[in-house]
């Protein structure tokens, strides 16, 4: 099967595009650069913010596509994956399969980010023949929000006193190994189109995940949950600390408020919850290669 990948030079696409291969599909890796890609599948043109979003005319030869688009590094995130995923619908059509991932959490939530991960999926699910993986965070070495946790866990694990941080590290939240993730949305193919949930096998809270991160690295950290949730300058503060882009980081604290859990009459048929441990998949994690922190970008490749 030919897949267009959107999103391949993400932290998600970048793990997903080898895995098709072995599969043996035949992978497009759709990215504005394609002179820059250093991936596996064969780099296409793809710009769902130029006026020529398809200049390759990979779309026509297709046969299904995953959309990994997320502008996460923008202030009018919403507004931005909006406008991307209605373009994405226009020149995909009603009638070919498109794999997207999503996020947990009640459509109701106070996060922007997570209010838009919601509206892109009913953009797609309206307009394309969608499969919707809704996940929490993935522990991998190139996720953003494993590489914040990674960091501040590092920094302040140093201290022998209790670190305060936002109220809502109080939220539960069920993260994903990343190759527990890699491996439904590769099994996502073969999905009847709808929206599910998927996460590891253990729910925590977030500071219990930063605890546990810390514990990973070989450090101790005690967290007490103090802060307001909306302390306008813990954003900021952690991006300055984490050497990480400050909308990003922002975006990611602020849907800590909200609880991200799976549902289990959600979750894909068959799917029992069982996978990489959490502490597993921290050391997998970790193993996987001391990324620097520099600022994030969209995973618009």
């Amino acid at each position: 099967m030919q897949i267009l990948v959107t999103g391949a030079t993400g932290a998600v696409g970048a793990e997903l595009v080898p895995a098709l291969v072995r599969a043996g599909h035949d992978v497009l890796a759709a990215t504005r650069r394609p002179g820059r890609y250093a991936g596996g599948g064969r780099a296409v043109t793809f710009d769902l913010d130029a006026e020529a979003t398809d200049p390759d005319g990979v779309v026509a030869t297709a046969d299904a596509a995953y959309y990994l688009v997320h502008a996460l590094d923008r202030a009018d995130v919403a507004a931005v994956d909006r406008r991307r995923a209605e373009r994405f619908a226009a020149v995909w059509g009603p009638d070919r399969p498109v794999v997207y991932l999503g996020g947990l959490g009640p459509r109701s939530s106070p996060s922007e980010h997570l209010r838009s991960r919601h509206e892109v999926g009913d953009v797609l699910r309206d307009r394309c023949r969608t499969v919707e993986l809704r996940a929490s965070i993935v522990i991998g070495p190139r996720s953003l929000s494993f590489r914040l946790a990674r960091v501040l866990a590092c920094i302040t694990g140093r201290s022998p006193l209790p670190v305060v941080v936002p109220s809502a590290g109080r939220v539960r939240t069920q993260p994903i190994a990343q190759g527990d993730l890699t491996e439904a949305l590769v099994a996502a193919l073969d999905l009847a189109p709808g929206s599910y949930d998927i996460g590891g096998d253990e729910v925590v809270t977030f500071a219990e995940l930063m605890e546990r991160t810390a514990q990973a690295q070989g450090r101790t950290l005690r967290t007490v949950a103090r802060l307001p949730v909306g302390a306008d300058w813990f954003g900021p503060a952690a991006s300055l600390v984490a050497g990480v882009d400050p909308w990003a980081t922002t975006s990611l604290l602020a849907s800590m408020a909200t609880e991200t859990v799976v549902d289990d009459a959600r979750r894909p048929p068959g799917a029992d919850g069982s996978g990489t441990s959490l502490d597993d998949a921290l050391a997998l994690a970790l193993r996987g290669g001391d990324v620097a922190p520099t600022s994030v970008r969209s995973t618009h490749g």
